[in-house]
């Protein structure tokens, strides 16, 4: 019940800091177009931790391209919300349908005090196949909610 409420809370949180970003409106209108790729890998005591993946495409100011799972080639939508911590660890793959200006990613993770290891994540965003951010990240049990937010 305590994971239930505090996975709410997290994906509560996310949709506010996606929704509140003007300087992606600014940004992003009359910008040239790219073909976005961000990989995410995961590794770590899943059952202890809440990892919640945004991932928003946008195009003049506007949510734009649906994001496709690159493994099933599956239509997620736009925006989308992944909970990372129901997938198994691993690397997963995301894209943009069709080419947009930006893509607006968020992390947000929290690791109870009673996992039996750490979490690490490792992030790399592409644009039009060169890499634009790679970094990995070690989240340790029993601390508090981190959140990464990156536009490109």
């Amino acid at each position: 019940m305590k994971k239930k409420i505090l996975s709410i809370f997290i994906t509560s949180m996310m949709l506010i800091s996606c929704g509140k970003d003007e300087s992606i409106k600014e940004e992003t209108n009359n910008a040239e177009k790219h073909n976005y790729e961000v990989i995410f890998t995961q590794e770590g005591d899943l059952n202890e931790s809440i990892v919640v993946l945004s991932l928003t495409s946008i195009n003049d100011g506007m949510v734009a391209s649906k994001i496709i799972d690159v493994s099933s080639n599956e239509n997620l939508g736009n925006p989308v919300l992944l909970n990372m911590q129901e997938k198994e660890e691993g690397q997963f793959s995301y894209t943009n349908e069709e080419d947009t200006n930006s893509i607006h990613v968020v992390v947000t993770v929290t690791v109870d005090k009673d996992a039996e290891r750490d979490y690490e994540y490792d992030l790399m965003i592409l644009k039009d196949g060169a890499e634009v951010y790679h970094k990995k990240h070690v989240k340790t049990p029993g601390t508090s909610i981190e959140q990464l937010s990156l536009s490109y």
